[in-house]
C-alpha cells in the first residue's frame, strides 16, 4: 500500500517522509515506506478516516546511528522554518513600515482637514453672528412696528371716544337750539332774506334759461328746413340709384360684349405669332441639320482624340503616384528628424546632438510623475475648496432667501399700517368739516332775525313751486336738445353718404362713356356685335387640332435643339482640356533633364531614409533594452493604444498587464486577478499607475528571493 501524496493529503508526516527520502536517497519508494513502519510504527492509512492507525511493530529496530540522522533533519527542519519565519518577519517588517508611513500621511490629512474644519466653523461662526444681528435688528424693528401699531390703535380709540362725546354734546346743543328756535324771530328774518336772494337767483337763471330756450328754438327751425332739404336729397338719391343699377345692368353688358371682342383679338394675335415662329423654327431647323452633319463628321475625330486622352492620363498619374510617393518620404523624414530630436540632446563642447542617456531619461521621467502627483494632490485640494465655498453658498443663499422674505412680510405689514393711518386720517378730516358745518349752521340760525313762522312756509312752498316748474322745463329742453343732436348726426351720415354715392355715380358714367365709346370704334372697324349676332363653336375643330400637334411637333424639336447645343459645348469643352494635356506632357518630356535630377534626388533621399530609420531602430532597441534593464518591464504596442506590460520577475509567458489610452487606464487580464488588492490601493485609491508597477515589482522580487533562499537551503541540505 502507497500513501496518497495529494494536495488534500499533504500533512506535515507526509512532507517530513518525502524530506527523508531525498536525505538518504533510498532507491524506491516501498523501502522508504517499509523504513516508515519500522521508525514511526505506521502499518496502515486509513483514506476514508482522513489520519494514520499506528500499530506496535513486531520487531523493533534500536540503532544508535538512525536516531542521529533522525536528529539532524529535525534541526534542519527547524533551520528552515527559521529562514522562513525570518522571512515572514522581513516582510511583515515592511508592511509595517509602509502601514506606518500610511498611517503618517493620514494623521497629516487628518490634521488638513481638521485646520479646514476650524477654518470653515470660524467662518460659518462670523456669518452666523452677522445674520443673527441683521435677524435681531429685523426683530427690534417688528417689535418697534408691532408697538407703534399699539399706539397708533389707542389713538383711533382715544378719536372715537372723542367724536363720540362731541355727537352727544351736539345732540345736546341742537335740542336746545329747537326749543329756543319758537322763542328766537331774528332767525325767521335772516331765513326770509336769504330765500329772497335764492328767489332773484332763480328768477335770473329763468331769464337765462328763456334766453337759451329762443335760441334752441331757432335752431330747430333750421335743423328742420335742413331736414326738408336732406329730404328731398334722399328722394333724388333713390332716383338715382335706380338710374344707377339701370346702368350698371347696362354696363355688365357691355363688359361681356367687350370681354367677347378681346378674345377673338387675342386669338388672331395668337396665330399671327405662331406663323411668324413657324417661320423662323423652320430657318432653325435647316441650321440644326447642317451642324448635325457636321457634328456626325467630328464624331469620327472626337474617338481618335479620346484615344490619345486615356494614353495622356496614364502617364499623368504614374507622374502623379511618384510626386505624392517623394511627399511621403519628405514628410516621413520630418517625422524621424522629429523623432530624433526627443532622444537627442545639444552636445555644449561640439556644438553636436547626442543622445540621452537611459539616467537622463529616468530623471525626466521621475520629474513628470513627481510634478503629476503635484498636479493631482493641487486638483484634490481645488475639488475640497470648489465644494467647501459651494456648500457655504448655497447655506448663504438660503440664510439670504430667508431674510428676504422676513423684509418682504415686514414691508407688507409696514404698508398695511400706513393705509390705516391714511384712513384714519381721512376719517378725522370728515369729521372736522362736519363740525365745521354744524358750527356754521349754529352761527347763522344765532345771527338770523326772528319773523313770523307762517310767513316763511308760505313763501318757502311759493319757491319750492317755483323750482319744481322750472326743473321741469329744463328737463323737457334737455331731452328736445338731445334729440336734435341724434337728428344732426343722422344727417351727417345722410350726407356722407351722398358724397360717397354721387361720387361712385360720377366714375360709373365715365366708365359707360367709355365703354360707349369703344364699341362705336368696334362698330366702325366691322367687329359684330355680340347682342344681335351669335358665334358657333365646334367641339372636335380639325383646326384646333392641327394647331395642337404643331405646338407639341415645335416643343420636341426644341428640346433636340437645346439637348445637341449641351453637347457641343461639351465637346468644345473636352477638345480644349486635351490640348491642355497635350501641351503638359510634351513640356514634360522636353525637360527630361529635369526628370533625371528628380530622380537622383529621389533615390538620395531613399537612402538617407533608410539609413535614419535603421540608426532609429537600433537606437529604439538600445532604450526599450535600458528601459527593461532599469525599470524592470517590457514594453509592447499592441496597437489601438493599448500597451502590453510584462515584469523581469514575472513567472509564466501569460503574467503581464495591459494599459490603455497611451498608459492613463488599466485593462482586464487573467493576471489583474491576482492584484486585486493592490489595485484597489494604488488604481482606484490612490490613482497612481507608477506605484502599483513598483508595488507589483517589489512583491515578485521578495517571492523570487524565498524561492531562491528555499532552493538554496534545499541544496545546502543536500549536500549535507
Amino acid at each position: 500500500m502507497e500513501f496518497p501524496n495529494t494536495p488534500e493529503d499533504n500533512t506535515s508526516v507526509i512532507k517530513i517522509v518525502n524530506e527523508l527520502n531525498s536525505y538518504l536517497n533510498w532507491p524506491s519508494q516501498q523501502t522508504a515506506r517499509q523504513r516508515l513502519d519500522l521508525t514511526f510504527g505506521l502499518n496502515s492509512f486509513d483514506s476514508s478516516s482522513g489520519f494514520f492507525k499506528i500499530e506496535t511493530p513486531n520487531q523493533k529496530a534500536s540503532d544508535h546511528s538512525f536516531k542521529k540522522r533522525l536528529s539532524s533533519s529535525v534541526s534542519y527542519d527547524e533551520k528552515i522554518e527559521q529562514v522562513t519565519t525570518k522571512a515572514k518577519l522581513s516582510k511583515l517588517e515592511s508592511d509595517f513600515v509602509s502601514l506606518k508611513s500610511k498611517s503618517v500621511e493620514k494623521d497629516i490629512e487628518i490634521e488638513k482637514q481638521h485646520k479646514l474644519n476650524l477654518l470653515k466653523s470660524l467662518k460659518e461662526k462670523s456669518i452666523y453672528e452677522d445674520v443673527q444681528r441683521k435677524f435681531q435688528t429685523v426683530v427690534d424693528q417688528n417689535e418697534a412696528a408691532s408697538i407703534e401699531l399699539i399706539d397708533t390703535k389707542k389713538k383711533l380709540q382715544e378719536v372715537k371716544q372723542h367724536h363720540e362725546n362731541e355727537e352727544k354734546k351736539w345732540n345736546i346743543e341742537c335740542r336746545k337750539l329747537k326749543s329756543q328756535l319758537f322763542e328766537m324771530e331774528e332767525n325767521h328774518h335772516a331765513e326770509l332774506s336769504s330765500q329772497r336772494e335764492k328767489f332773484t337767483r332763480q328768477s335770473t337763471e329763468v331769464v337765462i334759461l328763456r334766453n337759451k330756450l329762443e335760441e334752441l328754438t331757432s335752431q330747430l327751425s333750421n335743423y328742420k328746413s335742413r331736414y326738408e332739404e336732406a329730404s328731398k336729397i334722399i328722394i333724388d338719391y333713390e332716383d338715382l340709384k335706380l338710374k344707377c343699377l339701370k346702368a350698371e345692368q347696362r354696363a355688365a353688358v357691355l363688359e361681356e360684349d367687350f370681354s367677347r371682342l378681346n378674345e377673338s383679338s387675342f386669338i388672331t394675335k395668337i396665330n399671327q405669332a405662331e406663323l411668324a415662329k413657324l417661320c423662323i423654327l423652320q430657318r432653325e431647323n435647316k441650321i440644326l441639320k447642317e451642324d448635325n452633319q457636321l457634328y456626325r463628321e467630328s464624331s469620327e475625330k472626337i474617338l481618335i482624340l479620346q484615344e490619345t486622352n486615356k494614353d495622356l492620363t496614364e502617364k499623368l498619374l504614374k507622374a502623379d503616384e511618384t510626386i505624392e510617393r517623394i511627399r511621403n518620404f519628405e514628410f516621413e523624414n520630418e517625422r524621424l528628424k522629429e523623432l530624433l530630436s526627443q532622444f537627442e540632446v545639444a552636445d555644449t563642447v561640439s556644438g553636436e546632438s547626442k543622445i540621452r542617456t537611459p539616467f537622463e531619461m529616468k530623471r525626466i521621467i521621475s520629474e513628470l510623475q513627481q510634478a503629476k502627483l503635484l498636479m493631482v494632490k493641487e486638483h484634490t485640494e481645488l475639488k475640497s475648496n470648489i465644494l467647501l465655498t459651494q456648500s457655504s453658498l448655497k447655506q448663504c443663499n438660503e440664510e439670504y432667501a430667508c431674510l428676504q422674505d422676513l423684509n418682504k412680510e415686514l414691508k407688507n405689514a409696514n404698508e398695511q399700517l400706513e393705509e390705516a393711518n391714511k384712513k384714519l386720517e381721512r376719517k378725522l378730516a370728515l369729521v372736522s368739516t362736519e363740525r365745521e358745518g354744524l358750527r356754521r349752521i349754529l352761527s347763522s340760525y344765532e345771527n338770523s332775525p326772528s319773523k313770523s313762522q307762517e310767513d316763511q312756509a308760505v313763501k318757502m312752498e311759493e319757491a319750492h313751486s317755483q323750482i319744481t316748474e322750472l326743473s321741469n322745463v329744463v328737463a323737457k329742453l334737455e331731452k328736445e336738445i338731445s334729440k336734435y343732436k341724434e337728428d344732426k348726426k343722422d344727417v351727417e351720415i345722410y350726407k356722407q353718404e351722398l358724397e360717397r354715392l354721387q361720387t361712385a355715380f360720377d366714375i360709373l358714367k365715365n366708365e359707360k362713356n367709355f365703354l360707349e365709346l369703344r364699341i362705336q370704334k368696334k362698330e366702325i372697324q366691322g367687329d359684330y356685335d355680340p347682342s344681335k349676332i351669335k358665334v358657333i363653336c365646334l367641339s372636335n375643330n380639325p383646326l384646333s387640332a392641327a394647331r395642337e400637334r404643331y405646338h407639341q411637333e415645335l416643343q420636341m424639336i426644341v428640346s433636340e435643339n437645346h439637348s445637341l447645343r449641351k453637347k457641343v459645348i461639351q465637346l468644345k469643352q473636352r477638345k480644349q482640356e486635351e490640348q491642355d494635356d497635350s501641351m503638359n506632357v510634351s513640356g514634360l518630356i522636353k525637360s527630361s533633364k529635369h526628370m533625371q535630377e528628380t530622380k537622383f534626388q529621389l533615390e538620395s533621399e531613399k537612402m538617407k531614409n533608410q539609413r535614419l530609420m535603421e540608426q532609429f531602430k537600433a537606437k529604439t532597441k538600445e532604450f526599450r533594452e535600458a528601459v527593461y534593464n532599469i525599470f524592470g518591464y517590457h514594453l509592447k504596442d499592441n496597437g489601438n493604444g493599448t500597451f502590453k506590460v510584462t515584469s523581469v520577475y514575472a513567472e509564466n509567458i501569460d503574467d503581464f498587464f495591459i494599459f490603455c489610452d497611451n498608459g492613463k487606464s488599466m485593462g482586464v487580464t487573467q493576471y489583474t486577478e491576482q492584484w486585486q488588492q493592490a489595485i484597489k490601493d494604488y488604481l482606484e485609491n490612490g490613482d497612481s499607475i507608477p506605484a502599483f508597477v513598483a508595488s507589483v515589482t517589489l512583491e515578485l522580487f521578495n517571492r523570487q528571493m524565498q524561492t531562491r533562499n528555499l532552493s538554496v537551503t534545499n541544496s545546502s541540505r543536500f549536500n549535507a
